[in-house]
């Protein structure tokens, strides 16, 4: 509220300043104008300056107003108003024509300068050339502020004016082109009396008024020379050539730019010194011009207004010239016809008005800038009570509590939502006692500290608090303050707001809960999975296993064929359990890609390659083409990439009966330094699909049809792997299809880009030594069916194999003799194989044994199973089913061991 106020306060002040500038302005604008029309009127000029004196005495409140005019000008002539005797002493006292002692009064008793011989412009009292012209005005506001490009003339200032009790003093000459006609003098024993726009205004009226006495000048020197013309034609034709010598000589001595010219032909047939000093031509040079060389109209236009110009005695035009070095000036002409030689010429006096133009255009801008300033003050006033209306809405609305204290801290300055905040009722006054007793006793020390942090530190504070209400009812309270700082860095207010926020924190701890409860139900299913492929794949291992032995002894045709078959289903059950648990990793986001260099091209030949048999049985085409701008080596995770093609193209092959299948891979964008994006199409020519399943063709358990399943088979669950995989991938997965013509599969992934691996491969080295190939095999495994099929796999390759039923039982037996393997299942009672590893590698089955090679053989296959078995001091991972292939490989690299270690 402080702020508001305090904004509101600066917005008056502001205002009240622009209404006193304004009427400043508005003072100027009158005077200026009054002054404009007395000059632009035809009074005689003894009365025109006397009246231009007045005018700005009462107009500007100053009090003295004097004009002075060169000595031995027309016009030596000039009044003043209010100078102090002391200062006109001074004043005559610097003039040789001066009485010297007891000042002239005027008819009214008031003192009067006598000339105008002292007046000082340099810095030196110069009796024979009064007036030096090349210096601006002078004006001073003060004992120390003086305003001029010659700071020497402060002693004389201070001596004549200041020193005489004059505090604002300002000389402004009267001054038009070359000319000098006098200057405006201005007294105050006021200080600051004049400011720019002041002096500015003053500085356009002195302007004017030079040019108007330059005009009447030259309107006298044409009304004279006329009127000896013409006395003279009348009189006598013999003193014609007299008079022509005479306008000559006014013509050609004359300071003021003047012109003849041929109002026929535009032709100038004279110019003064004055005009060829101006426009920068020689004499010779302007009799050659014409006046459309100098005058910027186009020649129709200027020939128009020299017709105009002769028609009447004296006309006025405000052109724009060109001098000679190609400068445009601004021009104001005073021109009239006369008769010389018996020739009709026109005759032509030239002002520059340029500076006068930059003045007035500085002023109108000065205005308009002003105005517009104005306007957006007006503008922002009101937008600002606009938003002080918007802003008690919302702490209303809001129920936002706005508080300021000063300090020391004792009385709380509150308004109503912040006593509702504490409890208290709206017409209490509130201290500090009172807003620690209702803090909740465990936040009264913290909040302490955040205050005192925020008062001393001036650091915002920013705290959430408890509020305890007498019937023990508890709100949460969140508060926002900042100090304000005196001059001498102390703080003197401290203010803030504060926000009902029990409902948020509510909120947030029922949020808390549901998130623990989701974590727990997470893991829970996890264990679950984990719990279902143990005791899963536990039982297939088994069925597989013995198939594959049962299959090489079958004495029949049709026992192998039955023996197939289970084995076909067993491996599709498996499977089935893998797309589940697959699906499962990917949707929890356990699922990470691998970045390895691989070869795009062998990816894709060897998952069509693997394809094509099935394709081949069913008398369809399969065909890949691959773009040759995409690089052959990339980096990425192949095994997902074969995963995902192997899903949409073995879906491809499996829903056609006829035709093709074709997959095409190219560039989805323009590759850059460190990656590509390619895209895929598996395109066949099968059932297709029907619009309403294409929708949900990437949902789990999602097929395009009752009748699908039922002819084709399958989960539905490959392509919500391959959808969330490509988009592992950073890619995305999409379909069109056509029921009855067939369907198109597209999708992109992003691949880094790595240069090509060496492709030489190291030559097998031959395995010396005489060393028997057999292995003494330990097999750690509780379930009574997976240990006799791990037995009889061992014993079949000619293995020598004993037996553990828990991994304390595998210590021991590995304490007692000598194994160069131990196959270690993981879920064991008693002890588990992860247990038995860890204290098999701390040496308790001794020391000699610490360093055997000891393979994880398990029925768990969830993500991290691998790298936790790996992690407790295992050598390789085994998954249940165990495929024969797989376990020998691994044999034969211990087999390769040990003839090492013979040799």
């Amino acid at each position: 509220m402080a702020d508001e106020k305090k904004s509101r306060e600066e917005l008056v002040c502001e205002l009240e300043r622009l209404r006193r500038e304004r009427a400043e302005r508005e003072k100027l604008d009158s005077l200026t104008a009054g002054a404009l029309r007395l000059i632009k009127s035809q009074m005689p000029t003894h009365e025109l300056l006397r009246e231009i004196v007045t005018l700005i005495a009462r107009g500007i409140g100053f009090e003295a107003v004097g004009l002075r005019l060169r000595e031995g000008e027309d016009f030596p002539y000039f009044q003043t108003k209010g100078f102090t005797e002391e200062f006109v002493r001074i004043e005559n006292s610097l003039c040789p024509k001066g009485s010297h002692g007891q000042p002239a009064l005027d008819k009214d008793g008031n003192p009067v300068l006598e000339c105008a011989c002292g007046m000082v412009i340099q810095d030196r009292v110069d009796r024979n050339e009064p007036f030096v012209t090349e210096y601006g005005s002078i004006w001073t506001n003060s004992n120390t502020d003086l305003v001029t490009q010659r700071p020497q003339l402060l002693d004389h200032i201070r001596g004549n004016c200041i020193g005489s009790g004059y505090e604002s003093s300002a000389l402004i000459p009267l001054r038009f082109g070359a000319a000098t006609f006098g200057l405006l003098q201005f007294e105050d024993k006021r200080r600051g009396m004049f400011t720019p726009e002041t002096m500015n205004g003053l500085e356009l009226i002195a302007l004017h008024l030079a040019l108007a006495l330059s005009q009447r000048q030259a309107v006298e020197e044409l009304r004279l020379a006329g009127a000896q013309l013409e006395r003279r034609v009348l009189e006598r034709t013999r003193e014609l050539h007299e008079s022509e010598e005479r306008y000559r000589d006014l013509f050609q001595y004359s300071h003021a730019i003047k012109l003849l010219i041929d109002p026929e032909t535009g032709a100038i047939v004279d110019a003064n010194p004055a005009a060829c000093a101006y426009y920068g031509y020689s004499l010779g040079e302007f009799l050659q011009l014409t006046i459309d060389r100098i005058n910027t109209l186009p020649r129709d236009e200027a020939m128009a207004r020299m017709a105009e110009a002769g028609s009447a005695r004296l006309n006025r035009f405000e052109f724009k010239h060109r001098l000679a070095t190609g400068e445009i000036r601004d021009v104001e002409v005073d021109s009239g016809a006369v008769r010389l030689k018996g020739k009709r010429l026109l005759y032509s006096i030239v002002q520059d008005i340029t500076e006068r133009k930059k003045v007035e255009l500085a002023l109108k801008e000065s205005r308009e800038r002003e105005r517009e300033r104005a306007n957006e003050l007006e503008t922002a006033k009101r937008e600002l009570e606009r938003n002080l209306d918007d802003m008690r809405f919302i702490v209303e609305a809001t129920d936002l509590g706005i508080w300021s204290n000063e300090m020391p801290l004792n009385k709380m300055n509150w308004n109503r939502q912040v006593k509702e905040h504490f409890w208290l009722a709206p017409d209490c006054e509130p201290v500090l006692d009172d807003f620690f007793n209702i803090l909740h006793p465990d936040d009264r020390e913290p909040t302490r500290l955040a205050i005192e942090r925020a008062t001393t530190e001036r650091v915002p504070q920013n705290t959430i608090y408890r509020t305890v209400a007498p019937d023990g009812r508890i709100r949460w309270v969140h508060a926002q303050g900042r100090a304000m700082y005196g001059e001498d860095g102390q703080p003197v207010r401290f203010s803030g707001i504060t926000q009902d926020v029990t409902g948020m924190k509510l909120a947030e701890q029922a949020l808390s809960r549901a998130k623990t409860g989701a974590e727990a139900a997470n893991q829970a299913k996890s264990d679950f999975l984990a719990m279902m492929s143990h005791e899963i794949r536990t039982p297939m291992n088994g069925i597989l296993g013995f198939s594959q032995l049962l299959l090489g002894k079958a004495a029949d045709d049709e026992s192998q064929n039955f023996l197939g078959l289970i084995l076909d289903c067993g491996e599709r059950l498996l499977d089935i359990i893998n797309d589940i648990l697959d699906l499962s990793k990917i949707e929890s986001g356990k699922t990470e890609l691998e970045s390895c260099p691989f070869s795009l091209r062998e990816a894709l030949q060897s998952t069509v390659n693997l394809l094509k048999v099935n394709a081949e049985s069913k008398n369809i085409g399969l065909f890949l083409g691959v773009d040759s701008k995409i690089p052959d080596i990339l980096l990425g995770d192949p095994g997902r990439l074969r995963q995902v093609l192997t899903n949409l193209i073995g879906n491809a092959v499996k829903f056609t009966e006829k035709g093709k299948v074709l997959v095409s891979v190219s560039l989805a964008e323009e590759p850059t330094a460190s990656r590509v994006r390619v895209g895929f199409k598996i395109q066949d020519s099968g059932i297709g699909i029907p619009k309403d399943r294409l929708v949900k063709i990437f949902e789990p358990f999602s097929q395009a049809g009752a009748s699908t399943h039922v002819k084709y088979g399958g989960t539905g669950l490959g392509l919500a792997i391959s959808k969330n995989l490509a988009e592992l991938m950073g890619g995305a997965i999409q379909a069109e299809s056509v029921e009855g013509e067939g369907s198109t599969f597209i999708f992109t992934a992003n691949f880094g880009l790595a240069a090509k691996p060496d492709q030489a491969k190291p030559e097998a080295q031959p395995i010396t030594g005489s060393a028997p190939r057999e292995l003494n095999i330990l097999l750690a495994e509780d379930d009574e069916i997976s240990r006799l099929l791990a037995v009889k796999l061992l014993q079949k390759q000619g293995h020598r194999v004993e037996t553990a039923h828990n991994g304390r039982q595998a210590i021991e037996k590995l304490k007692a003799g000598n194994f160069n393997l131990v196959l270690m299942d993981v879920f064991m009672p008693d002890m588990d194989g992860i247990e038995a590893v860890r204290a098999i590698r701390r040496g308790e089955a001794g020391q000699d044994k610490t360093g055997v090679r000891i393979i994880a053989l398990t029925a768990y296959a969830l993500k991290g199973d691998r790298e936790r078995c790996l992690a407790a001091g295992m050598d390789d991972y085994l998954s249940k089913p165990v495929k024969a292939e797989e376990l020998y490989e691994m044999l034969r690299d211990c087999e390769e061991r040990k003839q090492a270690d013979f040799s």
